[in-house]
């Protein structure tokens, strides 16, 4: 590197699976000034927003330092790169620094960072052929896991029974959960549900609604299904957008509603044509709401966590992070009536 370069180019990456697609962009950008500064994004950033990473974060550091059009990789610790660039910017006072990331994100995490100072924010174009999801999607398609596989490993028909798991895991979203435990509940209710995934809403959204308008008649909430919330290694409650009070006879506040869920999956940095939108009658009266957790998940400790709102009415605020009451019962505890 020059001694004081003019321009500092500044990327990030999670780059779990390095493909043709994170060369393109990790060139341009290098291509854009004199020195190229990659953040790799640490894993416990990386699974606040998407899923677990296979190859950690100094797996994934190496790979990147042995790429030519970089000249430095940098641990990331959030997905928010400003206070890398602060760190950057405080070194290199007089350089211009550019901030790259692919247009594949509306909201550029660190741009008013960025224009604070007057660097410059490039979004070369998304390389679609290939991504994380592609790969993933192919992966499953492929194998002999589905997305959709739930019910090879659930039946009801008088009783419950599990066949014994051959790929070592199920994988289901969230709405494809609700609708088939909503014929196994003795004691509780699933409210009515209606699902699409984002590639039906696309393709013909006219059909979708025409379906939502004769299956409900009140009010409806519109929910997130992403395929990676609810997984066995996170819950992502909360994480994408829900919208309440929806009149399903009303168009547009319908495809608005509808269209607020998707996009929040591309402003998180989730996009997938598999991502589902989950349609359910909205729960009226709410006396108490709430989430329970088997485990503690922070730490993973042997407690019932149930957090829940007995005051508001509301069916939104633990998820929401709004505020809550909390109750903590060690799962070794004898309970006697």
């Amino acid at each position: 590197m020059c001694s004081s370069p003019k321009t500092i180019v500044y990327s990030f990456v999670v780059a779990d699976m390095f493909h043709y697609g994170h060369l393109q962009l990790l060139k341009t950008a290098k291509s854009l000034g004199e020195y190229h500064i990659c953040g790799v994004i640490n894993d416990e950033a990386v699974e606040q927003y998407k899923k677990r990473v296979i190859s950690n974060v100094e797996e994934r550091k190496a790979v990147l330092e042995s790429i030519k059009c970089i000249d430095r990789v940098i641990i990331q610790n959030d997905k928010d790169p400003t206070e890398n660039l602060k760190k950057i910017h405080e070194q290199y006072p007089d350089a211009k620094l550019i901030l790259v990331h692919g247009n594949d994100w509306k909201k550029i995490p660190g741009r008013e960072y960025i224009e604070s100072i007057d660097g410059d924010i490039i979004q070369p174009e998304y390389y679609k052929r290939l991504s994380d999801n592609r790969i993933v999607d192919k992966i499953y398609n492929d194998g002999e896991s589905h997305f959709e596989n739930f019910t090879e490993h659930f039946h009801i028909n008088g009783v419950t029974y599990y066949k014994p798991r051959t790929s070592g895991r199920v994988i289901s979203t969230k709405a494809d959960t609700l609708q088939y435990l909503s014929g196994a509940l003795a004691k509780s209710r699933i409210e009515d549900t209606f699902v699409f995934r984002v590639s039906d809403w696309k393709k013909d959204r006219r059909s979708v609604i025409e379906q939502i308008n004769k299956q409900f008649q009140g009010k409806v909430v519109i929910r997130s299904s992403a395929i990676n919330e609810d997984s066995e290694t996170s819950s992502m409650a909360g994480y994408y957008h829900s919208e309440l009070n929806v009149l399903p006879y009303e168009c547009e506040q319908l495809t608005m509603a509808i269209n607020l869920v998707i996009d929040s999956y591309a402003d998180k940095g989730w996009q997938h044509e598999r991502n589902q939108v989950l349609v359910q009658t909205q729960t009226n009266h709410v006396v108490c709401s709430g989430v329970v957790f088997t485990c503690n998940p922070k730490n993973g400790e042997p407690y019932y966590i149930i957090n829940y709102d007995d005051v508001s009415g509301r069916t939104d605020t633990v998820t929401s992070g709004l505020g809550a009451k909390m109750i903590e019962l060690s799962r070794y505890a004898n309970v006697t009536e």
